[in-house]
C-alpha cells in the first residue's frame, strides 16, 4: 500500500511539473493564435500595462475612475484637470467588480482618492470576469491575490496565464513594458484615459449583450462599497450612455437600477425623464436620450463614446460634482 501511494505521489509530481514546463514553453515559443489558453501582456488590448505602471507611481488624486472600457474610454483626465480635479483612470477591459475591488485595494494607499466614480452597467455585473482576470495577470506582478483570483475564476485560461506570467517574471524579474501608446483607433493619454481617434460610428459593433446578473459580482460590489464607506470616500455610481439598441437588449435594466440606487448616488445616463422611475436618483439628459440623433454624433460604436461624446458626457459629470452631496 505504501509503495502504491508513493507511486501515485510521484506520478502527480511528474504530471504537475511536466504541465508547468509545457505551459512555459508553449507561451514562449508559439504565437498567440496557437496558444489560445495562454495569454501574454502583448496579447491584450486596452493599455493595461502602461496604465498600471503609471498607477504604481501616481500620488494623491481627487478622483479615481473604475470600470471597464466604458470607463477608460469615457472619462478624460484632461477635461477634469481643466476644472481643477486631479484624477486617475483605473479602468481595464471588461473589468468586473472583482477586478475593480482588487485594483482599488492594490493602489488605494498611493492614490488616496477623495472620490471614486465607478462606471457600472448590467453587462459587467453579468460576467465571470475571466477576460479581465487574464488581463491583470498578464500585466501585474504575480502575487497571492492574483493566484486567488485565478483560482476563483475556475478557468483554465486564467491558470495557464498565471503560470506563464510567474515564469516570465521569474526569468526577466520585471514585467514586459508596452512602449506603444496607440492601438488601432485608440491613443493612451497620461492618467489612464484612452482617446478614440476614429469618429466614424460603427453601426454593427457592440449593439447587443447578454444580461444575467452574477451573484458573486454583486457580493464583491457590496464589499467594495463598504470598503469605500469605511474609508470615508465619496462614491458616485454612473452608468455611461450607450446606444438605444444595446441598452434595450438587456432584460435586467430595472432590477440593476434598483440595486445600484440602494447602494448610493447612482446616475443612469441611458434613461429619459419619461422612462425614469427614480427621478431623484438618476441624472437624465435630453441629448443622450435622443438616440436617433446621438448614435452617429456621439458614439464610435454601440458601447463607446467618441471624443465629441466624451467631452459632452464629462461636462455633465462635472455639473453633478458641483451639486452638494449630489442633491
Amino acid at each position: 500500500m505504501r509503495v502504491f501511494l508513493i507511486s501515485i505521489l510521484k506520478f502527480i509530481l511528474f504530471t504537475v511539473t511536466f504541465y508547468v514546463v509545457f505551459i512555459c514553453i508553449w507561451g514562449t515559443i508559439f504565437p498567440a493564435f496557437l496558444r489560445p489558453n495562454v495569454h501574454k501582456a502583448e496579447d491584450v488590448s486596452g493599455f493595461t500595462n502602461i496604465r498600471l505602471a503609471e498607477a504604481a507611481i501616481a500620488k494623491n488624486v481627487d478622483i479615481l475612475f473604475l470600470g471597464s472600457s466604458r470607463a477608460y474610454r469615457a472619462f478624460d483626465n484632461r477635461i477634469f484637470s481643466l476644472s481643477g480635479y486631479s484624477s486617475f483612470n483605473l479602468g481595464t477591459s471588461n473589468q468586473t467588480p472583482v477586478q475593480s475591488f482588487f485594483l482599488l485595494k492594490k493602489y488605494f494607499a498611493n492614490l488616496q482618492p477623495k472620490m471614486v466614480i465607478f462606471e457600472v452597467n448590467p453587462d459587467i455585473f453579468s460576467g465571470d470576469g475571466t477576460e479581465s482576470t487574464v488581463d491583470l495577470i498578464s500585466n501585474t506582478k504575480p502575487d497571492i491575490n492574483l493566484l486567488l483570483m485565478a483560482r476563483a475564476s475556475k478557468n483554465i485560461k486564467a491558470w495557464n496565464s498565471f503560470i506563464y506570467s510567474s515564469f516570465s517574471h521569474l526569468i526577466q524579474n520585471k514585467l514586459p513594458q508596452q512602449k506603444n501608446n496607440t492601438q488601432n483607433d485608440l491613443q493612451y493619454i497620461k492618467g489612464g484615459f484612452a482617446r478614440t481617434s476614429d469618429n466614424f460610428y460603427h453601426t454593427n459593433n457592440g449593439n447587443y449583450y447578454y444580461c444575467h446578473l452574477n451573484i458573486n459580482q454583486l457580493v464583491v460590489f457590496e464589499k467594495m462599497i463598504l470598503f469605500l464607506k469605511n474609508n470615508g470616500i465619496r462614491t458616485i455610481l454612473v452608468q455611461a450612455p450607450v446606444v438605444k439598441k444595446l441598452y434595450l437588449s438587456c432584460a435586467e435594466n430595472e432590477r440593476f437600477d434598483s440595486i445600484m440606487i440602494a447602494h448610493g448616488d447612482y446616475y443612469n445616463f441611458n434613461l429619459t425623464s419619461v422612462q425614469s422611475k427614480f427621478t431623484n436618483n438618476h441624472a437624465t439628459s435630453d441629448v443622450f436620450s435622443d438616440y436617433k440623433i446621438t448614435d452617429t454624433i456621439y458614439f464610435s460604436d454601440g458601447q463607446h463614446l467618441n471624443q465629441k461624446g466624451v467631452v459632452f458626457f464629462n461636462q455633465m459629470i462635472l455639473n453633478l460634482l458641483k451639486k452638494p452631496n449630489n442633491q
